[in-house]
């Protein structure tokens, strides 16, 4: 028998559910992808990651019990997630689309590395995410994870803020006053 597997896989549009069975003990978990593919991918991470004392901290979801090494918040209020975020080294997500990448953003700002995959759509922490350090953007999360826990570029965090310049609501202040309104009033008197 496998340590670590997956079993009563149920996957549907919104998802899948599964139970994880692992050396420490067993829990369900809800991965926000279809296909069986997505679950054992999202097991495989965790498998070959976790050492003792690692944490994975699940937030957004009451649906992750109590499993040695994992721990669910469910929904945080958004001062109490900024601040988990603070105390994080990484943050992880593996969208399938990713219309904007707010969270990640917000992860970069509180000096969480970003590991990730490439993934469709406006996802604009994702030019950040690979200028700040290319091994941590990767269909194998695993590895991406790992070189984030156990090589860390020095300066990350730092480097972060500078990257994120752009997306403070000063800077969007700004252009918003300095080109979009001028455009949408030059246009309007035409």
């Amino acid at each position: 028998m496998a340590a670590y597997r997956a079993v009563d896989v149920d996957s549907g549009f919104a998802g899948s559910d599964c139970r994880f069975e692992t050396p420490h003990g067993a829990f369900d978990v809800h991965v926000p992808l279809p296909g069986r593919f997505n679950v054992l991918n999202a097991l495989g991470a965790w498998a070959a990651v976790r050492r003792d004392g690692d944490e994975l901290v699940v937030t957004g979801t009451d649906r992750v019990p109590s499993a040695p090494g994992v721990r669910a918040t469910g929904q945080l209020a958004p001062d109490a997630y900024r601040a988990l975020l603070r105390r994080a080294r990484v943050f992880v997500t593996a969208p399938r689309r990713e219309d904007y990448g707010m969270a990640q953003l917000e992860a970069l700002a509180d000096g969480c590395m970003l590991v990730t995959n490439a993934a469709p759509g406006p996802y604009a922490a994702l030019p950040l995410a690979r200028a700040l350090d290319a091994r941590l953007v990767s269909e194998d999360l695993a590895g991406a994870l790992r070189a984030a826990l156990e090589d860390p570029l020095p300066g990350y965090a730092e480097r972060a803020l500078e990257a994120i310049a752009p997306y403070r609501r000063a800077s969007v202040d700004a252009t918003v006053r300095d080109e979009l309104v001028p455009r949408l009033l030059s246009e309007r008197a035409s």
